[in-house]
C-alpha cells in the first residue's frame, strides 16, 4: 500500500497504471471495471491518497454497498466531510480523472497496458 502524498493523485504513475480498469457511468461515476483481475481490485483498494478538497489521507476507491463493485472518488466519504464532494476543487479534479480517462481510452488502449508504451502493469 502506497500513500501519495499529494492531492493530485491522478498524475501518479501508479495510479495512472489502473486507468485501463477504469470505466465511465453516464458522465457521473467512475468505476473499476467488473472484469478487472482480483490483484488490480486488490491494488485499487488499497491504493491512498490525499482529498483533493481537505487533504485529509483517504481511499480514492471504495466499494459500493449494495449493488456491489468499486468506484472512484477524488474527496472524503460523506460519512467523514459531507461537504468535500461538493467542492469546486472535488468537479474540477472528478473532471479531470473524466478527461484523463478517456484521452487514454481514445488512444486505443489494449488491456494490460499503460498509454500504449507496452509498458506491462
Amino acid at each position: 500500500m502506497s500513500v501519495l502524498m499529494r492531492r493530485h493523485f491522478w498524475e501518479e504513475e501508479e495510479f495512472r497504471s489502473l486507468l485501463p480498469y477504469l470505466k465511465g457511468v453516464e458522465r457521473r461515476r467512475l468505476d473499476l471495471l467488473s472484469t478487472a483481475p482480483p490483484w488490480v481490485q486488490s491494488q485499487a483498494l488499497s491504493f491512498m491518497a490525499l482529498c483533493c478538497e481537505c487533504g485529509r489521507p483517504m481511499h480514492p476507491f471504495r466499494e459500493r454497498r449494495g449493488e456491489g463493485g468499486i468506484y472512484i472518488n477524488v474527496s472524503c466519504p460523506t460519512e467523514v466531510n459531507p461537504r468535500c464532494h461538493k467542492g469546486r476543487k472535488a468537479a474540477a479534479a472528478k473532471a479531470f480523472v473524466w478527461t484523463e480517462m478517456e484521452r487514454y481510452w481514445e488512444s486505443g488502449p489494449q488491456q494490460g497496458r499503460l498509454f500504449g508504451q507496452g509498458d506491462l502493469l
